[in-house]
Parts: C-alpha cells; structure tokens; sequence
C-alpha cells in the first residue's frame, strides 16, 4: 500500500499565497474564470436592456414625426372648416405642437365664421396650456369674438384686461387703437383719445399707430374742444399793439391822428 505523498505546511502556504490574485483585474480574471455564465448573463442583460432603450427611442421619434406630419397636413389644408376640424384631431397628438394646433383650430374657426367652436378651441388652450406664448393670441381672438357678436362692452373690457396682463406681447400692443375705437364708439371721446396716444407712444411707426393718429386729426377736427393744450393764443390787433421807442424802450402811445388845418 503506498505511502500517501506528504507536504509540509509552510510549503502549502507558499503555494496557497503564490496562488491568490495580485491585483483587483487578476482577482476579476479568476472571478470570471470560476463563473463564467454569470458574466455572460450580465452582458447579455446589458444588451438587451441598450437594444431595448434604442427601440423606445425609436418608436418615441417615429410616433412624434407622425404626429408632426399630421400637424403640419392639417395646417396645410386649405379649406378653413376643414382645416378647423383636422387641427382639432391633430391637437390631441401633436405633442410639443398641441397649443399652437389648438390656437390655429380656433383661428381657422375664426375664418369660416364659427365664432363658437373658436371659442371653444381658445378657450381650451388657456385651459390647457396656461404658460403658452399662444394665450395672449388665443385671448385676443376671444376679444374679437365679443366684437364680432356685437358686444361691445364685453370686447372693451376683454381688450383692456388683454393689455394689461400682457403689456410686452408683439400683439397686445396694438390692441390700444382698437381700444380708443370702442370707447369712440361708446361716446367716451375723451378716453379714445388718451388710447389713442398711448398707442403712439408704446407703438409708434405702426399701422395701428398711424391709425391712431389719423383718428386724432378726425377728432381735433371735429372736436377742437378735446384737445385745450393745442389750442393757440389770439394774435393781437394793430390798435393793441404798443410801439416801442428806440430811445427808452418804453411803450410809445400811438400816434393821434392829423388834424385838419383851420382857414385862414
């Protein structure tokens, strides 16, 4: 029976640490070796999970330029009603174009006449998108609106409150004339003429600026009284007028007319 080999144990503890790994990339090598379906396992979850971020993304870019070629079909329609009516399907899915499918929904509204389905399309979007550069346009159209229905009280105030929520709006700054346009109309002539120099003065060389201007020089005429700070002095007459002579610079009477000369 053979004698089983002995070792001694400081040669196994050269051999147990000549084995061990050096460094932590040894240490992953043999980590690896000893367990190599764990790391084939994760590499394949990594590619599957990168394939499957790319697919998402895909699909997102897929889904947004379908919705942006449905956007861009419906706006391009030329018939207003059914621009109206294609814009308003389009709005729901047009992602970062639904407020201005909504806001050009109620301005095709506008044009074919259906003053209440542009309401309701204006309306939604203040709803909706309440931070929208559209919502001035969408409140100026409501303002429109109540003109076009023949309410005009309700279009002043609509048009006044427009302005001042909204002060830097391109737009809303050329609201003013139309502003002094209704207060004309109402009667309120001393009003129309301070909104229409404020439309001068936040919007000079403007339409609605010389617009503004045309209806002042209407009302001056018409109205001088409107407008004191214009009016000018009277000249005075000749028999008012004073002499001033050049030796004492004092006012001279005038001179007495000559009188015939007695006979002889």
């Amino acid at each position: 029976m053979a004698r089983p080999r002995k070792t001694s144990q400081r040669l196994q503890d050269v051999e147990q640490e000549t084995s061990k790994p050096k460094t932590d990339l040894e240490r992953l090598y043999q980590h690896f070796m000893e367990n190599p379906w764990l790391y084939v396992g994760g590499a394949v979850f990594v590619v599957v999970c990168a394939l499957a971020g790319i697919a998402a993304q895909a699909v997102t870019r897929n889904n947004a330029a379908r919705a942006a070629e449905g956007y861009v079909r419906a706006a391009l329609t030329q018939d207003p009603a059914a621009r109206m009516e294609a814009l308003a399907a389009a709005a729901d899915s047009a992602g970062k174009w639904s407020d201005e499918a909504l806001y050009l929904a109620g301005e095709s509204a506008l044009e074919s006449e259906n003053y209440e389905k542009a309401r309701e399309f204006f309306n939604s979007l203040c709803e909706k998108y309440p931070r929208s550069a559209y919502v001035p346009r969408a409140k100026d159209g409501l303002a429109f609106i109540e003109e076009a229905q023949g309410n005009a009280d309700q279009a002043l105030e609509a048009y006044r409150k427009l302005v001042l929520d909204f002060p830097t709006d391109y737009l809303v700054q050329l609201r003013w004339y139309d502003i002094g346009r209704l207060q004309e109309k109402a009667g309120n002539l001393q009003d129309a003429v301070e909104s229409y120099r404020r439309q001068m003065e936040v919007f000079p060389e403007t339409t609605a600026a010389r617009r503004a201007q045309g209806a002042l020089d209407r009302l001056k005429s018409e109205h001088p009284e409107l407008f004191p700070e214009e009016k000018q002095p009277a000249s005075p007459t000749p028999s008012e007028e004073s002499v001033t002579t050049p030796e004492t610079g004092s006012a001279a009477a005038p001179a007495s007319e000559p009188q015939p000369a007695s006979g002889q």
